[in-house]
């Protein structure tokens, strides 16, 4: 189904997540997550023609060039969408979220170029669900900063390590309770993202 002759999917709400300053609680990011109203958002996202995944994607977006905050806001974008990006004039205040990468492996190739070109636009570019086993991938890529779950660093010590050696912001999500949140305190990490702080 093709978005541009069929309208239905362009019936979707922006909604935002804050990224929040583990000390002060004060929003840092707004994270524009899409929400459907028609179907869920796996269904959205769930097709197999790269172009029609970008034309879901570029209806974000547009609307996010929109989208009034009063922080930086952070809209996802997978790999395979990035060529289509590139030749557009999109810009907001805030940067990009790169997800789902592991399953568009052929576009990884020329992915220093394509981050390069997003920074010379200024936009801040974040890697989504980093892991210890991935992280030898891309600890020589020039991102702005990672985004990890809570799970995957709180008894793992040597990878959380290895993460602040870059010098690079952490986004820690999925934080759900108080205790989480009191951990990445003591853990020394600034940024946190979850259900404690919003709740849908």
């Amino acid at each position: 189904m093709n978005i541009k002759r069929k309208g239905e999917y362009e019936i979707i709400d922006l909604i935002s997540q804050k990224i929040i300053d583990v000390e002060t609680e004060k929003p840092m990011i707004n994270e524009l997550l899409c929400r459907p109203k028609n179907m869920s958002v796996a269904e959205y996202f769930s097709v197999n023609d790269t172009i029609e995944l970008w034309h879901r994607e570029e209806i974000i977006f547009q609307k996010a060039t929109k989208f009034e905050s009063e922080v930086p806001i952070n809209v996802n974008i997978t790999i395979s969408s990035l060529p289509f990006f590139m030749n557009m004039n999109y810009s907001w205040n805030g940067g990009i979220e790169l997800v789902e990468w592991s399953q568009d492996s052929e576009y990884v190739q020329d992915i220093r170029e394509y981050i390069h070109q997003l920074k010379k636009r200024d936009f801040k570019v974040w890697l989504d669900d980093l892991t210890e086993d991935t992280w030898e991938a891309w600890r020589n890529i020039d991102v702005t900063g990672f985004k990890v779950r809570y799970k995957d660093i709180q008894n793992n010590l040597a990878f959380l390590n290895e993460l602040k050696k870059c010098n690079k912001p952490i986004i820690v999500e999925q934080i759900e309770k108080l205790s989480e949140k009191e951990n990445v305190q003591r853990l020394g990490l600034q940024l946190v993202q979850g259900f404690l702080f919003d709740r849908f």
